[in-house]
Order: structure tokens, then C-alpha cells, then sequence
């Protein structure tokens, strides 16, 4: 198998920008998370950056796999998919920002399904040119599921806790 370098760098690099991202503007993520009422099914900490960076790596491998796809008819479906892909590493990168920094924990929720809705196009996308590049992209979607109930859940018991604040204070 022969490895195209810019096409590897563009992919690994777009991915490696994106996890950064995120991380810096998501600030002081671990203590939010412990401050949380989580949900019994919320994993630990230290899970969030392992299946992150597994995710990135799979989705980074994934993009390489679709740019690099040999068909001649599938130019025009490899140049199409970059805008969905590119779009859910943004909104990828925009999430600990909201859901951490600012704590707008159902913003957060929407944002997820706008993200599920893109990786939807995006894996549609992946599975017409490669079905590697698929299926090395199916994780982060699953990921993304498990992390709408979760979300769904925090912004839930945020919002009652709330609520029940504000009755309190009546």
C-alpha cells in the first residue's frame, strides 16, 4: 500500500487541530465534570481522553482512507464529503466550550445533534468512496449517541436542580 503523504498529513493534522482545540477552549474540564450530577452510567474522568483520542486517531484515519479512495468516479463524492467532515470537527471543537467553559449544558445537547446530523452525511459520504473509511468512522458516531444520553441527562438534572432552586426561593 502506497501512503500518500499530504493526504495523510491534511487528514491527521485536521483531527490533531480539532482535539487541541477543543481542549483549550474547553477549560477546566475534569473539575466541571466532578461537579456534575451525573447519571450512573457516566464513565470516569480519565475515559473521556482516552476515547477521545482514539475517536480522533480512527476519524483522522478514516478522512485518509476516503481522500485516498482509487476510484476515478469518486472525485467529485471525496472533494463533496470534506465540507460535512470538516463541519463536525469544528462543532467537535466548539462542544467543551459550551458544555464546560459555559456550562450551557442543553446548548450542548443541540449541538450534539447537529453533530450527528453532519457525521450522518459525512459517514453516508465515507461509505460511497471507502468502507473502511466507514467503519473507521462508525466509533466516533456511536461515541456521539452514548454522549447525547449523557448530555441529556446532565442538562436534565441541571435544569431540575434548578428549577427546584428557584421554588425554594419563592
Amino acid at each position: 500500500m502506497h501512503i500518500d503523504w499530504k493526504r495523510a498529513a491534511l487528514s491527521f493534522l485536521s483531527v490533531l487541530g480539532a482535539m487541541l482545540l477543543g481542549i483549550l477552549l474547553g477549560g477546566d474540564m475534569k473539575s466541571v465534570y466532578l461537579s456534575l450530577q451525573r447519571p450512573f452510567f457516566a464513565p470516569p474522568p480519565l475515559a473521556f481522553p482516552i476515547a477521545w483520542s482514539i475517536l480522533y486517531l480512527l476519524m483522522g484515519f478514516a478522512l485518509y482512507r476516503a481522500l485516498s479512495a482509487q476510484r476515478e468516479s469518486s472525485y467529485a463524492a471525496r472533494r463533496g464529503m470534506l465540507t460535512p467532515f470538516f463541519s463536525g470537527l469544528v462543532l467537535s471543537a466548539l462542544w467543551p466550550m459550551v458544555f464546560f467553559r459555559f456550562q450551557l449544558f442543553t446548548l450542548g445537547f443541540f449541538l450534539i445533534v447537529a453533530m450527528l446530523a453532519v457525521g450522518a452525511f459525512t459517514a453516508s459520504d465515507f461509505y460511497k468512496v471507502n468502507r473502511t473509511a466507514f467503519f473507521c468512522y462508525l466509533p466516533y458516531l456511536l461515541w456521539l449517541l452514548f454522549a447525547l444520553l449523557l448530555n441529556y441527562r446532565i442538562a436534565h438534572t441541571e435544569i431540575n436542580f434548578l428549577n427546584l432552586e428557584i421554588l425554594l426561593a419563592v
